[in-house]
């Protein structure tokens, strides 16, 4: 089952959600801004990630570049990033698919 996520990133915490091809909501919860919470939240979606959507106007740099270095270390995720008041990080990725990025 394909899996897209998307996290809107704020100054200490951020909102995690995971969807499926039919949009019910597989997880929604609001995290600390801890890299390892985050991994580790992800990580029994991780094989069915399709994409990963980050939304910030600023302090998004710790979460893209720690996802990014974990997906070497096995994860899977897309990342791409939407300014607010633009398309929303899901339907981004939906669109096409995948992030576009990886």
């Amino acid at each position: 089952m394909k899996l897209y996520s998307a996290a809107d990133l704020h100054s200490n915490n951020h909102f995690l959600t995971i969807i499926d091809e039919q949009d019910k909501r597989i997880l929604e919860k609001r995290l600390p801004n801890e890299l390892s919470v985050t991994l580790k939240t992800l990580e029994p979606y991780r094989a069915d990630i399709s994409g990963i959507a980050v939304e910030s106007t600023f302090n998004w740099y710790w979460l893209v570049d720690g996802l990014m270095e974990a997906r070497r270390t096995n994860h899977r995720p897309c990342f791409s990033w939407t300014a607010p008041g633009t398309e929303s990080c899901l339907g981004l990725i939906r669109a096409r698919g995948d992030c576009g990025v990886c």
